[in-house]
């Protein structure tokens, strides 16, 4: 499995992707709850040992970026501006909306003696997911794995019942993907793509996608923890990185059929190998490496020859836009994410020293950069339909983008329809929603940008009321009051994105609505009505 020692010290790492990475993994959350985060009864105190453990080093590792306030109780996060009140929230909730990483948390079954998962976020799994593997030991969790049973089952076993609490080790999980997919499970539209091969893909859409694992015990809860991370590299890097075509190619061609079908690479290779084997030539050509060269483990493994001098080229080349403004990226859903992403501009790293050392296969030196992003209502395009003169500039700008950032994160993948935006939006020109769609918007943007807290808590405030006065409006032969229930549902929404603690009063009161209206049948009659109660459903 080439495993390898870890150093403590770099058990958590921040790169340059850290906003975008947090605000993704909410979005993720907000689509699939309970199949990216869950826990099951008798995994609490590991699920709080993991926290207390993961805070502690951050705080530690980061004093500059995090601290622990009001007698250790409150979490501050400088990079994204927020607190976390450490006693009221769950423990993978206060890991989901400050940390990256994914987690399993593993616990030993006092009667079989296996390892079961008992709790976890995963964000970044493809062609499976959380909800299809919690509860599923050891043995029934890599079932898929190739040739698990004859050559790992034992091993596994084994190592995990004799793993010490001072020993970490890590690996890296490779795959060739189109664009940068972080979480793609069964059924999902996006792994279509591994069913055919489309040589007029272009090249710069594929991406090698690393995922950095690390396993460990906790010391007090005996639980195993396994996390992990993405990381994408375009494959068009390949050609100035000595050795990096030869050794893919080498991987390509050699590896067993049953290994390459479970990485579901057999997609790239109309595209991909034309351009390793163009690569190859060329490296030989101009002697970059050897003519008789043959591929193999590389003497400075895991990295290549001549990564120090580019890396240090990059440094430069990032010191004189080191004055330039920074502009926070927007806000992207799950697969629309694009290669832009890995290219900002930073000027100041939290940690450089060791980084790479962690990437098996091949040195993927990041630079570890946290950038201060400013925001400005001036940056959100305020271009409505007319319909909408009637409101406001703010208000205007915040429902476009709630319709082009927040609702495509929300419903199924589908550029044509998606109900938040072409049921219930429409509705904003004439009725009090409006409050909830820019209550939705602000805080959805309050993610990357604190400043717009304020305004999130004003407009929840004033749907509040607003649900409050037209509870007492009285709707004759049965209508129902599509209104308050959409109000409702954008804000279980705006809370699901802030991780709020109002989301279980808010879904309580929703249900306590539809019972005292008696409209549960009667809404799915009509289009609005039949999305709603879906949402709703899909939320309790």
């Amino acid at each position: 499995m080439a495993l390898n020692k870890l150093d403590p010290d770099h058990w958590i790492e921040l790169d340059r992707n850290y906003t975008l990475r947090i605000q993704q993994r909410q979005e993720l959350y907000m689509r699939h709850g309970k199949s990216v985060l869950d826990y099951l009864p008798g995994s609490e105190h590991a699920c709080r040992e993991l926290m207390e453990m993961v805070v502690q080093f951050l705080c530690a590792r980061y004093p500059h970026y995090f601290q622990l306030l009001n007698n250790q109780s409150i979490l501050r996060n400088d990079i994204i501006g927020i607190e976390t009140d450490l006693r009221l929230i769950h423990p993978l909730h206060v890991l989901l909306n400050n940390v990256t990483e994914d987690f399993a948390i593993m616990l030993r079954d006092p009667e079989t003696g296996a390892y079961v998962l008992r709790a976890g976020i995963i964000c970044s799994s493809l062609g499976w997911s959380l909800g299809l593997k919690l509860g599923k030991n050891i043995d029934g969790i890599h079932e898929p794995v190739p040739d698990y049973g004859e050559k790992l089952q034992f091993s596994m076993n084994r190592f995990f019942a004799k793993m010490p609490t001072d020993r970490l080790i890590q690996r890296g999980s490779w795959g060739i993907e189109i664009d940068q997919p972080i979480h793609m499970p069964p059924g999902d539209p996006i792994a279509l793509h591994h069913e055919t091969q489309n040589p007029d893909i272009a090249l710069d859409r594929y991406h090698l996608r690393v995922d950095w694992q690390t396993l460990r015990r906790l010391p007090v809860s005996a639980a195993m923890v396994f996390s992990f991370k993405v990381l994408f590299t375009p494959v068009t890097q390949f050609q100035n990185e000595p050795c990096i075509p030869s050794l893919f190619l080498k991987n390509y061609r050699e590896a067993k059929p049953n290994l390459l079908k479970h990485k579901n690479i057999w997609h790239t290779e109309a595209t991909i190998l034309p351009a390793l084997e163009l690569w190859e030539r060329e490296q030989k050509e101009q002697g970059i490496i050897p003519e008789d060269w043959q591929p193999a483990t590389l003497d400075d493994y895991p990295y290549y020859p001549g990564w120090e001098e580019r890396w240090n080229a990059n440094q430069s080349l990032k010191e004189t836009h080191s004055s330039a403004a920074l502009q926070s990226p927007d806000p992207l859903t799950v697969h629309q994410m694009s290669a832009e992403s890995t290219d900002c501009k930073d000027t100041s790293s939290p940690k450089d020293e060791g980084h790479s050392h962690k990437r098996p296969l091949r040195s993927r030196i990041l630079n570890n950069d946290i950038s201060s992003h400013k925001s400005s209502n001036s940056s959100f395009d305020s271009t409505l339909s007319r319909g909408l003169d009637h409101i406001d500039h703010q208000s205007r700008s915040l429902l476009k983008y709630f319709s082009e950032k927040v609702a495509p994160a929300m419903g199924p993948f589908n550029t044509v329809f998606n109900g938040y935006r072409d049921l219930i939006l429409p509705m904003t020109e004439q009725d009090e929603t409006v409050k909830s769609f820019l209550a939705t918007a602000a805080s959805h943007i309050s993610l990357k940008h604190c400043e717009w807290k304020p305004l999130a808590s004003k407009y929840r405030m004033a749907a509040i009321r607003g649900l409050n006065q037209r509870s007492t409006a009285e709707y004759p032969n049965k209508l129902i009051d599509y209104s308050s229930l959409s109000t409702m549902v954008l804000l279980l929404v705006e809370q699901m994105i802030i991780v709020g603690t109002d989301f279980h009063i808010l879904l309580r009161m929703m249900k306590s609505f539809i019972e005292s209206q008696q409209c549960s049948d009667l809404a799915e009659t009509e289009p609005l009505g039949t999305f709603l109660m879906q949402q709703i459903r899909k939320y309790s």
